[in-house]
């Protein structure tokens, strides 16, 4: 965060590949079979992960990610706002928390690996915690946080790994029409 020209470059390229999965959104969503569609953004996701491992492919891995949750959230929000079922600030109010809870969710996850990570590597969560919280720079420090890297990304891929194996038989509505 330090090098706001590069901070400043990944949140432009961030926002022009959001901006880009909003208008192309309509025409993947054309597509007859809405079930692959949806396996192809999990896939998208997994291969996200791949190319987050090295530093220099790493935006190009968060551009990709960017682009399939865009296109997810926005058909599973439009799916349930042409539902009719609820009023609109009531569609509002329920995708607005389930955005809030999912960011949260993810927050924690990530937190549980690097205190897991801490223990393992530096035998001594607090002080990693408290490195991370007052940007104390150290070789422990940079070794937990790239571990959480790590398990990070070894958990999306076993989450698409499940959603592919598992998803149509727990009931995932994702991408399918009623």
């Amino acid at each position: 965060m330090a090098d706001v020209k590069t901070v400043v470059l990944a949140f432009s390229i961030l926002f022009a590949v959001n901006l880009t999965a909003k208008f192309t959104a309509r025409y993947v969503m054309t597509l007859e079979n809405r079930y692959f569609v949806g396996n192809v953004m999990i896939l998208m996701l997994m291969v996200s992960s791949i190319l987050m491992i090295p530093e220099r492919l790493w935006l190009l891995g968060v551009a990709v990610s960017v682009y399939a949750v865009s296109i997810g959230m926005g058909e599973v929000g439009s799916d349930y706002q042409n539902s009719g079922k609820f009023p609109t600030y009531e569609q509002q109010l329920a995708k607005q928390k389930m955005n809030g809870v999912g960011s949260v969710i993810g927050q924690l996850i990530l937190i549980g690996a690097m205190i897991v990570s801490s223990q393992l590597l530096v035998r001594d969560p607090n002080y990693t915690i408290s490195a991370c919280i007052h940007k104390i720079p150290s070789e422990e420090l940079e070794s937990v946080l790239l571990a959480t890297r790590y398990a990070g990304l070894v958990l999306l891929d076993v989450q698409g790994i499940f959603l592919l194996t598992f998803g149509k038989k727990a009931g995932r509505k994702l991408f399918v029409k009623d």
